[in-house]
């Protein structure tokens, strides 16, 4: 954990601190208070029977909105997991839109109503479907920027999971290809400690991401309290400024890796 620590004030030391435009500040709060306030609402629903699963996004949101802000939607690409509503939120999706995805009905466009609840999909804004077995979508991802790589793009594909998922093979795979490719993707790994219901202790060795995932070659990882939203947006900015040259990931206190904490 020092290592990780050292390395991100070596790294603080040479560079200017990324600051929001009152814009940017402004909006932020009014996705985060957007997403939150749906939370609740399907909540509500899902005691009503309205609603057949809900997973919360709640303590999530400053480092989601950070990093979508730090994208371009509908240009770079998204594979979000189940917790990342005010990801969503920020990167275009509306909360008509979040409705009927909790709801499963026909006008959602995540899936038309066939996919589970806060399994996020859209085409308009390169959102691609998630599936429930958690960490798939690792792999997904790095084929996604190994593409944008071939092509020359500038496309940046963001990937995200809790620290219950790095405990499968799925993501150190991934991470092994993006290191090694140097690809232009960033894994937000966002630790709440208890992933859905068993403590980080007994998912991983160490109870660090961000130290377990430090040894893949250049992969440059970065750990933020994804709680705060400045910390947040200024290592986002950054990661994804050089992510088309170097493989970035952040820690929810969080890419090569970004790992929240």
């Amino acid at each position: 954990m020092e290592l990780v620590r050292m390395r991100n004030a070596e790294r603080a030391k040479k560079r200017a601190r990324h600051e929001p435009t009152p814009e940017q500040l402004l909006e932020a709060y009014e996705s985060m208070i957007r997403a939150r306030m749906s939370d609740e609402k399907i909540i509500v629903l899902y005691k009503q029977n309205k609603c057949h699963f809900q997973i919360s996004c709640a303590g999530h949101e400053a480092v989601q909105v950070a990093t979508a802000q730090a994208m371009r939607a509908g240009h770079d690409w998204a594979y979000p997991y189940y917790r990342d509503m005010a990801f969503v939120t920020s990167w275009g999706m509306s909360t008509r839109e979040l409705m009927l995805n909790a709801m499963n009905k026909a006008d959602d466009p995540n899936s038309g109503g066939r996919q589970m609840p806060m399994h996020y999909g859209h085409k308009d804004l390169n959102i691609i479907s998630q599936s429930s077995p958690t960490g798939t979508q690792f792999l997904q991802a790095v084929g996604a920027a190994k593409a944008s790589q071939i092509r020359k793009t500038d496309q940046v594909v963001y990937v995200s999971a809790g620290e219950g998922t790095t405990a499968q093979g799925e993501y150190h795979e991934a991470l092994n290809w993006a290191a090694r490719e140097n690809l232009p993707v960033i894994f937000l790994i966002q630790d709440n400690q208890f992933a859905i219901s068993v403590h980080i202790s007994e998912q991983i060795a160490g109870e660090s991401v961000a130290e377990m995932s430090s040894g893949y070659g250049e992969l440059e990882v970065v750990e933020v309290d994804g709680l705060d939203y400045w910390e947040s947006f200024d290592v986002m900015q950054e990661a994804v400024a050089h992510a088309p040259y170097r493989c970035r990931w952040p820690r929810r206190k969080t890419t090569k890796s970004l790992y929240l904490r």
